[in-house]
């Protein structure tokens, strides 16, 4: 199946402008660390790992991650119920097939990630592998 995501980037790509010289790491302790001398795969095993352990947190717990350092935007990632003529569409077209409807009260459960401004909000759902959407339903039909 192949969803239509409206924009992609890298790991890399999100990590151009990190401030690389600010670091108080060596290149002697990366490699003691990962094997590689390279600052900027340690950065991303880092980055990775926060982002994996943000969205297990979201999973397990409920909780509302506020991103720090976006400027004037405030912005955060939640799990939203998802319910309705939405739920309904979603359903129809594949989604939630493994969410015992009556269970969840005809609902569904996703994270999004929000965009809070002057402006309407800005959301935009974010994707997951199947291990994390498999959790996800669980939860659902244990009604937690």
């Amino acid at each position: 199946m192949n969803y239509s995501l409206g924009c992609a980037f890298t790991l890399g790509e999100m990590l151009i402008n990190f401030p690389y010289k600010k670091l108080q790491i060596t290149c002697k302790d990366c490699k003691a660390i990962t094997g590689d001398n390279h600052r900027d795969l340690l950065v991303k095993k880092v980055f990775k790992e926060s982002v994996k352990l943000v969205i297990e947190d979201i999973i397990e717990n409920n909780i509302t991650f506020w991103l720090p350092l976006t400027g004037d935007k405030k912005c955060n990632m939640h799990m939203k119920r998802v319910s309705g003529q939405e739920f309904k569409n979603l359903r129809k077209g594949g989604k939630w097939k493994d969410i015992d409807f009556v269970k969840s009260m005809f609902s569904g459960y996703e994270i999004r990630f929000f965009m809070l401004g002057k402006r309407t909000p800005r959301v935009k759902t974010i994707y997951l592998n199947k291990s994390y959407r498999e959790r996800i339903a669980q939860r659902t039909n244990e009604g937690t």
